[in-house]
């Protein structure tokens, strides 16, 4: 799946929810990220699987699309990510993997779909963060 795909997996995926709209798109730069609104500010804003891990429990993601970059070039977050995956095994289960191009994976976090997502605090994660002057 091509960088550029991002978008079209998210809007494949509002397509196909149900009682829309019930489904927001988190970027894992928000919610895995810190620092302000523009990417040359990027650092992570947590250390260990089991932060990243209660991160996304708070927030009720049910799906995380995750698409590697390239070493040296990735942003830690990803790499937490696949940690994570690995030291919580049992709550992740793989729906989908795409090997052509840049390789992208669409994991199900196990709970998580049938937790209430609380709307609000999913709009303010997702709001700029501060103004680009």
């Amino acid at each position: 799946m091509p960088v550029e795909a991002e978008g079209a997996a998210i809007s494949e995926l509002a397509l196909r929810d149900r009682m829309r709209p019930s489904l927001f798109a988190v970027r894992g730069v928000r919610l895995l990220g810190a620092g302000g609104y523009n990417t040359h500010e990027y650092v992570p804003r947590f250390a260990s699987p089991t932060e990243v891990m209660a991160a996304i429990d708070e927030y009720a993601i049910p799906l995380v699309l995750l698409q590697p970059g390239q070493a040296g070039r990735e942003l830690a977050h990803i790499g937490q990510i696949r940690d994570t995956i690995a030291a919580f095994p049992d709550r992740w289960t793989l729906l989908w993997r795409s090997d052509e191009g840049p390789p992208a994976f669409l994991y199900e976090v196990v709970g998580n779909a049938a937790k209430p997502a609380d709307q609000a605090k999913l709009t303010r994660l997702s709001a700029p963060r501060q103004l680009v002057e």
